[in-house]
Parts: C-alpha cells; structure tokens; sequence
C-alpha cells in the first residue's frame, strides 16, 4: 500500500498547505516538498511557525519581529510585521490573524494589513465573532471592542474542573466551543457550547481518553487494558455532537499487534485512517469500510517515539523524536 521512499534529517515543524508539505529545518531553512524535489523558500530556520491562508509566518526567536512568506504564488510577498509579538499564541478566526504583543493583541487581514490592536491583558484561548474566550476562573466570553462580559457558565458542575484544563482539551469549531473535562473514573464529559451564546449545544459522556479534530469530526481513537475499555473507534460531528460511528474493533488491534495505553496520531483520507502509533513506532491502514487493517508497517529506528502524521498527493509524512521525517510514497 506504501512503501518507504526517503528520510530527511533534523526537521523541527512540518504544515500541510493545500496540496504541499512544508518543511521547516533546524538549521537549514524552510522547503517545500513538490513532486518529490525540495524548492528552498527562505534561509532562516524558525524557532516557531505558522500557517494562515496562503501565508507562513515564522520567528527566528521565540519572541520579537514575525516574517512573512507567501505560498503558491509565481511572484511570492515576503517581508517582516514589526514588533514584539508572540506567534505561538497567535489565533486565526475567518480572514483575520489576532497576534499577541505584550498585553495587546494586533489584528491582520487576509493581506498581512494590520486593521486593529485590541488591549486585552493576557492572550485569549480562542477568538470568533468579535468575541474573545477565557478558561479561568470560568468559561466566559468577551467583547473584542471594549472588554464587557457577554456569558460566563459560572455553573459548572457538569464539567467536572473544566476550567483549569486549557489547551489539548479546548478547541473551537463551527461555532462550537468543545471541552473534554477532567478524566474521573474512566467517565468525562466532552460538552460542546455555542460560542455566541454559551449555552450546551450537545454533550457526550463516556470514556474519550484522547481526541483529535479533522475536519468538521472529532476523532477518538483508544486501545487499552480495561475490561470494558479496549480497542475503540468513535467518530463524533463537532457541530452536533452526533455520534457517527462507534466500534469495538479490540480484536483487530490486538491480532495486529497494538500496543495497550499508546498515543496515536491520525490521518484521512477517503475511507482509510492512517494511524500512527506513537511509542510502538508503527503504521497503519484502517479500512472505516470493513473495520479491518489493510496495511501496517514497523519501524526499526534509533528514535524513541514517533510523532505526527501527515497525508499530501499520495504519499504519508511521519516524523519522529530525532528530527527525522520519514517518506512513504504510495504503491
């Protein structure tokens, strides 16, 4: 199904751009990967970077001037946004990328043209609809314009101390706020709010160790050893909270060699989700058709963990703890 094709060595970032990787080096600058050749787009090696649109941006140092390169074009922008800002807390709504500079946050269209910086002390967890997000001391919503609270869920019993757990258990689509609250007894909630309004749009509870967002879908792909807490798949529509699909396939992972209690990472494409087994350094095919794996490869490195997962034109990118990322190029 795939076969091993090439290995890059010291890669820090990588972002999929429409239909190209983009391959952010150590020390050796930013490529794009095109019909397998590498086409240099700049000489600095980023300390962190971003995509927006058909724009990347990137920080030498971990804080201070943001540069610009533009993507996919014959005659490509590039350039520098002064200031001190602080990329990584960068937040994307629409056409409009909100960058946080000390207790600021500077506001660029789809064109890099700033239209607006906004005083809001410490950067928010998200941004939508001329509205800002914060976690603590509850989940609340704010003003861009001026600051005013527009909802806070002061009442939250039904999260289980949701509100200490930014970050990995945070996402916004849709218009949807998605919280996966507090692990309790192999029981948590995942709750989706309306992001204008606060109120629960849908609410799921159950057992969703880990999730991963693609697309409009969550992803919640587990294998562990619990007696009623084995090999699962469940697929859940962030917009609705919807379950779309729900199977035991214990028995598949366990016949192909699965490693309990691993982290995965996830890719899809058609009806194949590509699984990346992060500390038993593995690859697999999974048919959502026939709930089978058609295809699983393992690896023999010296790294200790694989650690993403990326499809683009046929062939899958996988990168590890070493820097080295790993070329599969479809049969």
């Amino acid at each position: 199904m795939f076969s091993p094709f090439q290995q890059l060595e010291k890669v820090k970032y990588t972002y999929l751009h429409k239909q190209e990787l983009i391959i952010c080096y150590v020390d050796n600058g930013i490529t794009v990967y095109k019909e397998e050749a590498l086409v240099r787009l700049s000489s600095v090696s980023p300390w962190y970077a971003c995509l927006f649109g058909d724009w990347l941006l990137f920080q030498p140092e971990n804080e201070g001037p943001v540069q610009y390169l533009q993507l996919g074009s014959l005659q490509p922008a590039s350039g520098t946004l002064e200031g001190d800002f602080l990329l990584y807390k960068a937040l994307i709504n629409g056409n409009t990328i909100y960058i946080p500079a000390a207790n600021k946050l500077l506001a660029f269209n789809e064109h890099l043209h700033p239209v607006r910086t906004y005083i809001v002390g410490r950067a928010p967890v998200a941004i939508f609809n001329d509205k800002y997000f914060r976690m603590v001391p509850h989940l609340s919503a704010f003003s861009l314009a001026d600051n005013a609270k527009i909802w806070e869920l002061s009442d939250d019993a039904l999260l289980e101390d949701k509100t200490m757990l930014a970050g990995s258990f945070f996402t916004l689509r849709n218009g949807v706020l998605i919280i996966r609250s507090k692990l309790e007894s192999f029981k948590n909630y995942l709750t989706g709010f309306d992001a204008d309004t606060g109120e629960i749009c849908w609410q799921q509870y159950g057992y969703f160790p880990a999730t991963q967002h693609i697309g409009d879908e969550i992803f919640v792909f587990s294998y562990l050893f619990m007696p009623e807490l084995q090999g699962r798949l469940c697929i859940i529509n962030s917009k609705c909270g919807e379950i779309l699909k729900d199977v035991d396939i214990t028995g598949e992972l366990t016949s192909k060699g699965f490693q309990p209690s691993d982290f995965y990472r996830l890719a899809v494409r058609d009806h194949y989700l590509y699984i990346m087994a992060g500390y038993g350094k593995a690859l697999y095919a999974y048919n959502m058709k026939t709930d089978k794996i058609d295809w699983l490869y393992k690896f023999d490195i010296a790294a200790e963990w694989l650690t993403d997962i990326i499809y683009c034109n046929g062939n899958l990118f996988i990168t590890d703890d070493q820097g080295t990322l790993h070329v599969f190029r479809q049969d």
